[in-house]
């Protein structure tokens, strides 16, 4: 938590200030003053000095997404299916999407979909380009099966089975 004596501090120093106060002077913060100090936070997880937190929070450029991408805090997690379900319905092209996310992939929902477009299912069993997708895989990618929880164990493994023998990184491993 953050300490009153932090606050009090923050206030002082004019980097955080309350967006008002009571008859009996106690601070009050908004959503806003929440939403900054959570970014104060993040800044001083990283070691960077106060005085430098409040020039980049106060910076008329300021972007707090832009922000967490440079600080390389956050990564994209892919989920094929529902990717191949936009693709589907011509939202999206979804070897050009992966590839404009490629730097920001840490990891992968694997599934397929099927001519109805129910997700969710075995790999190999429906229109996922599985060939497509291996030439996206790397060997530091998080990869996971997101199945459908009524699939018996052997229909799970044969998916599996199905994504050992397609993706050669999965099966270097």
């Amino acid at each position: 938590g953050v300490s009153p004596r932090t606050l009090h501090h923050y206030d002082a120093i004019g980097l955080l200030k309350p967006s008002s106060r009571t008859e009996a002077n106690y601070r009050l913060y908004g959503e806003a003053d929440l939403l900054r100090l959570q970014q104060i936070l993040f800044y001083r997880e990283l070691e960077v000095p106060l005085g430098e937190i409040r020039a980049i929070l106060d910076a008329p450029d300021f972007d707090l997404l832009t922000a967490l991408e440079e600080a390389e805090v956050f990564g994209y997690w892919h989920d094929c299916g529902h990717a191949q379900l936009k693709e589907r319905m011509g939202l999206l092209n979804h070897a050009d999407f992966l590839t404009g996310l490629r730097p920001r992939l840490v990891g992968f929902h694997l599934h397929d979909v099927n001519e109805n477009d129910r997700d969710h299912r075995i790999p190999g069993t429906g229109v996922v380009d599985w060939s497509m997708m291996a030439g996206h895989l790397r060997e530091d990618d998080v990869v996971v099966m997101e199945l459908s929880p009524r699939l018996l164990a052997e229909e799970i493994e044969q998916g599996r089975a199905f994504l050992m023998q397609n993706i050669p990184m999965l099966g270097a491993g």
